[in-house]
C-alpha cells in the first residue's frame, strides 16, 4: 500500500472535517445528539491534522520557549476578520466564570456552550475555501430546509406531528422538529433571505430558480403558521430595512402598505374566533410579562454588572429575582427571553459589548457590487442573520444547540462568500 504524504494526509482530513459538517448541516433541525458528534468528531480530525502538520526534527531543534511558541503556533485558529473580538470575548467568558460563585457550572457552560459555538465557526471556515464547498452547503440547505417547511405544514394542517420526531404542535403553532414554534420562527427567518436573493442571481437555471422562489414563499408561509410574533415583527423590520436602503423612491408606497398592514392586524387581532395567539389580551398579556421579566433581569445585571454571574446560571438564579405580583402567570424558571440581557447577566455588560463588537466586526464587512450567485448568497446570509438577531432580542436564539450552531455555521459561510467576492473583484481589477 503506498504511503501517504503529509499534504495528502491533511487534505483527506480536511475532506472528512467537512463532510462531517455537512452532515451537520443537513440534520441541524431534526437532531441536536448529530450536531455534537459532528462537532466532538471534526474536532478530533482537526487535532490530528494539525498534529501532522509539526516537524520533529524542527520542533526538536528549539529551545524551550521556541518549542511553546511552536506548538501554539501549529494550533492556532485559522486567521479570518473576526479572530480577535472572538479573543476578547473568549476572555471576558474566562475572567466571568473566574468570579463566578458558581464555577463549576459556568465552566461546564463555557465548554458546553461556548467553545462549542467557536468550534462550529473555525471548523467551516477552514475547511470551506472554495466556491464548489459554498455552493454544497447552500444546495443542503435547501433541501433541509425544504423537508422542514413540509414537515410543518403537514404537522400544522394534517398530521398534528411532525414526521421525523413526533412533536406535537406547540402553544397553538408549528415546530416541524423543533421543540417550540419560536425556534422554528427563528430558522426560518434566517433562510427566506437566501431563498430570496439566491435565485435572483442564477440567470440560466430556470427549474433550479423555480425551485427556490418556490421554496421562500413556502417558507413564508411556515414562519406564519408558527404563530410567533416576536418573527412575525422581526422578518418586517428586516422587510422595511431593506426596503428603505434599496428602494428610495418607493418609500411612501412602503409606509402606506405598513399603515395598511397594521390596520389589518389590528382587524384580525380583534376578531373574537381568530387563533388564540393573535387575541389582544393574550398579546397584551405577553407584552406585559417581557416587560417585567426585563426589568427584574435588570435587577440581576445591577447586582454584578461588570462580569456577571457565570455562563449558564440565568436560570437558576433569576427565580430569587423575579417577583411573583401576578398570579395569572407561571413563575417556573424561564430563559430571560432577550439574548442579549441574558448575555449581560451571565457575563456581564464587558461580555455583551465583546459580544457585539464581534458582530459590528461582522456587518463591516461590504459585500462588493456584483451581480453572481455567490453574490446572491452572501446578500441572502447577511439579511438573513440580520433578523436572526432582532429575532434574538425578543427571544433565547443562542442558548439552543440547534439555532446557536445554525448561526455561527452561517456567519462562517457568509465570510467565506465575502472573502470569494473579493478575490474575483481583485481579479477583474487586474484584468481591466
Amino acid at each position: 500500500m503506498p504511503a501517504i504524504n503529509r499534504g495528502q494526509l491533511v487534505h483527506r482530513l480536511d475532506q472528512s472535517i467537512r463532510f462531517l459538517l455537512y452532515i451537520l448541516l443537513f440534520w441541524l433541525p431534526y437532531s441536536s445528539a448529530i450536531i455534537e458528534i459532528c462537532v466532538i468528531a471534526g474536532c478530533l480530525l482537526w487535532i490530528v491534522k494539525r498534529a501532522s502538520k509539526i516537524s520533529r526534527s524542527e520542533y526538536a531543534s528549539l529551545k524551550v520557549m521556541g518549542r511553546c511558541k511552536y506548538f501554539l503556533r501549529a494550533f492556532t485558529p485559522v486567521p479570518t476578520a473576526l479572530n480577535i473580538p472572538i479573543m476578547i470575548f473568549i476572555c471576558v467568558c474566562l475572567l466571568s466564570i473566574a468570579g463566578s460563585a458558581f464555577f463549576y457550572i459556568a465552566l461546564r457552560g463555557f465548554f458546553t456552550k461556548v467553545l462549542e459555538w467557536f468550534a462550529i465557526f473555525f471548523l467551516v471556515a477552514e475547511t470551506f475555501t472554495e466556491r464548489r464547498h459554498l455552493k454544497i452547503a447552500v444546495i443542503i440547505l435547501l433541501v433541509t430546509s425544504a423537508s422542514t417547511f413540509i414537515d410543518g405544514l403537514l404537522q400544522f394542517y394534517f398530521l398534528k406531528k411532525d414526521i421525523f420526531c413526533g412533536r406535537m404542535i406547540a402553544r397553538g403553532g408549528a415546530t416541524a422538529a423543533f421543540k417550540h414554534p419560536n425556534s422554528l420562527a427563528a430558522f426560518c427567518l434566517c433562510v427566506i433571505p437566501l431563498f430570496y436573493f439566491y435565485p435572483k442571481a442564477l440567470k440560466r437555471k430556470g427549474r433550479l430558480r423555480n425551485f427556490v422562489m418556490l421554496l421562500a414563499g413556502t417558507g413564508l408561509w411556515c414562519l406564519a403558521i408558527t404563530t410567533s410574533r416576536a418573527a412575525w415583527f422581526s422578518f418586517c423590520l428586516g422587510v422595511g430595512i431593506f426596503l428603505f436602503s434599496r428602494f428610495r423612491k418607493w418609500r411612501k408606497y412602503f409606509l402606506v402598505a405598513v399603515l395598511l398592514v397594521f390596520i389589518l392586524s389590528s382587524i384580525i387581532l380583534l376578531i373574537e374566533n381568530a387563533n388564540p395567539r393573535l387575541n389582544l389580551d393574550q398579546f397584551s398579556g405577553s407584552v406585559i410579562w417581557r416587560r417585567d421579566l426585563w426589568a427584574d433581569t435588570l435587577v440581576m445585571i445591577k447586582d454584578r454588572p461588570f462580569f456577571g454571574h457565570g455562563i449558564n446560571t440565568f436560570m437558576m438564579l433569576f427565580q430569587e429575582y423575579r417577583r411573583k405580583f401576578n398570579v395569572n402567570f407561571c413563575f417556573g424558571p424561564t430563559y430571560a427571553h432577550n439574548c442579549y440581557l441574558q448575555m449581560a447577566a451571565e457575563i456581564g455588560l464587558f461580555g455583551l459589548l465583546s459580544f457585539l463588537a464581534i458582530l459590528v466586526a461582522l456587518f463591516r464587512q461590504r459585500i462588493p457590487p456584483q451581480k453572481s450567485d455567490i453574490s446572491g448568497i452572501a446578500q441572502g446570509l447577511w439579511w438573513g442573520l440580520s433578523m436572526f438577531l432582532v429575532h434574538s432580542f425578543f427571544d433565547v436564539n443562542f442558548y439552543s444547540l440547534q439555532l446557536s450552531g445554525f448561526f455561527w455555521y452561517i456567519l462562517s459561510l457568509l465570510l467565506l462568500s465575502f472573502n470569494l467576492l473579493n478575490k474575483e473583484t481583485i481579479y477583474d481589477k487586474n484584468i481591466n
